[in-house]
């Protein structure tokens, strides 16, 4: 039977706070991995007159529960209202303070800084937002409730659920700020990452560069580009070769070659599927010619 897997729970007591953070010690040595860790879940109480100044090397996603909570940097202050949500950056100085006479309770998860987060909230419609209000608050409670149930009582999966959950967290926000084009922009980036065709690349290499699970890869394409990864692979790959042979001289076998197909016979039958027609014939029909 495998091992359950559990975080660590950790208590930081000061004379106006307290804050319960349970963490993954075997993995916050991870924070500048590639992968997507959720490394830690915490749930915080400050009361007022509480001054807490945080700079972290990690994204840490705050959820606002009860009270409010002032967020200032050098540059820019907020209030963080119950429902809402705010996205402390990595490297940046933070000074949270309660605002009014009222106790403010508030949730956060740390996620390593990968190139998954940074695609998800540096580059779409998370990068223009501060406090984020929320529509439907109680999805986002429903997930922290996962992520705290998974921390406490364990998992023999607990990285790849963790991963999972922290995924669906930010794509959660992401909808409901309501403007986000989240789904061409990460089509870009596989087109980015698989790259040179001829060069076959799995889905586990894609996974690998995510920081993700096979399984979470999986779950990526079928939410951004509606179908599983190896079909949206070969699409890629065919809709190559309909290039190639619509407007160069190349022959055949090499065209199905910087597709990434070595068989020739199966190269003509995957294109037949896609196409309706032979590599041959649909070249005959399409052909540019001055």
């Amino acid at each position: 039977m495998a091992a359950l897997h559990v975080f660590r729970h950790r208590v930081n007591q000061f004379p106006l706070s307290r804050d319960d953070v349970w963490l993954d010690r075997s993995r916050m040595t991870n924070l500048d991995s590639v992968a997507l860790y959720l490394n830690c879940y915490g749930q915080a109480v400050y009361t007022p007159g509480a001054e807490i100044t945080v700079k972290h090397v990690y994204w840490s996603v705050q959820l606002g529960e009860e009270g409010g909570l002032q967020l200032q940097t050098e540059r820019e202050k907020h209030l963080l209202r119950p429902g809402d949500m705010f996205i402390l950056r990595p490297g940046v100085k933070y000074t949270m303070t309660v605002a009014g006479d009222q106790p403010c309770r508030k949730r956060w998860i740390a996620i390593n800084n990968g190139p998954l987060m940074a695609l998800l909230v540096n580059q779409g419609a998370l990068s223009n937002s501060r406090v984020i209000k929320l529509k439907s608050p109680e999805r986002i409670f429903a997930l922290y409730e996962k992520v705290y149930e998974l921390a406490v009582r364990g998992d023999e999966h607990l990285l790849t659920r963790m991963s999972v959950l922290a995924y669906d967290l930010i794509l959660e926000m992401a909808d409901q700020v309501g403007h986000d084009d989240i789904h061409s922009r990460f089509e870009h980036v596989v087109r980015r990452l698989v790259g040179d065709l001829a060069d076959r690349q799995s889905i586990g290499e894609l996974a690998k560069y995510f920081g993700v699970s096979q399984q979470t890869m999986t779950k990526m394409f079928r939410r951004h580009l509606k179908c599983p990864p190896n079909q949206y692979l070969i699409r890629l790959r065919l809709e190559k070769a309909r290039e190639l042979l619509a407007n160069s001289t190349l022959p055949i076998r090499t065209v199905a070659r910087e597709c990434g197909y070595k068989d020739g016979s199966f190269f003509a039958r995957e294109f037949r599927r896609y196409a309706g027609d032979t590599p041959k014939a649909f070249r005959n029909q399409n052909l540019f010619t001055d």
